[in-house]
C-alpha cells in the first residue's frame, strides 16, 4: 500500500506550508518596513514555494488515488479524513495518528497563511490609497496645483 509514500508527500507539503508561512511573514515585514526594494526577492521565492506546493499537491492527488483504487474507496474527494476512515482497522493506528497530525498541522499552516495574506492586502490598500490621497493633494485641479500639469 502507497500509504507510507503519502506520508512522506504529506511532510513535504508541510514542510513547504512551512516555508510559506515564513515568507508571507517576512513580506509582511518588508511592506510594514516599507522596504519595497526587497520585494521582489521575497515575491520571486514566495512564487518558488507556491510552484512546490502545485507539485506535491499533484503527487498527493496521484498517490490518494491509487490508494482509494486499491482499497475501492469511492469518493470524488481525496481528502485525508476520507482515507483516514477507511483504513481504520486496516493499517498500523500509528499511520493513521501521523496522516491525522499532517492533516492538523497543515490546516493550522493554511490558516496562518491565509490570514497574513489579508493582512498583507490590507496593509497594500492602504499604503496605494496614502499614494493616491497624496498624488491627489499634490496635483490639485485648478490653479492651487503644486506642479503644473500642462508641460
Amino acid at each position: 500500500m502507497k500509504v507510507k509514500d503519502l506520508l512522506i508527500i504529506l511532510k513535504k507539503q508541510y514542510q513547504n506550508f512551512n516555508n510559506l508561512s515564513e515568507v508571507v511573514k517576512e513580506k509582511k515585514e518588508i511592506l510594514i518596513n516599507n522596504e519595497y526594494d526587497k520585494l521582489f526577492d521575497v515575491i520571486s521565492e514566495e512564487e518558488q514555494i507556491l510552484l512546490k506546493i502545485q507539485l506535491a499537491e499533484e503527487e498527493r492527488l496521484s498517490t490518494m488515488d491509487n490508494i482509494f483504487k486499491e482499497l475501492k474507496i469511492n469518493s470524488e474527494e481525496y481528502r485525508i479524513e476520507v482515507l483516514i476512515n477507511a483504513l481504520t482497522d486496516k493499517v498500523n493506528p500509528e499511520v493513521l495518528k501521523s496522516l491525522k497530525n499532517y492533516e492538523l498541522l497543515m490546516k493550522a499552516r493554511i490558516n496562518e497563511v491565509t490570514n497574513n495574506n489579508k493582512l498583507n492586502m490590507m496593509l497594500i490598500q492602504q499604503s496605494r490609497s496614502l499614494i493616491n490621497e497624496t498624488i491627489h493633494a499634490v496635483i490639485n485641479e485648478g490653479t492651487k496645483s503644486l506642479i503644473d500639469r500642462t508641460g
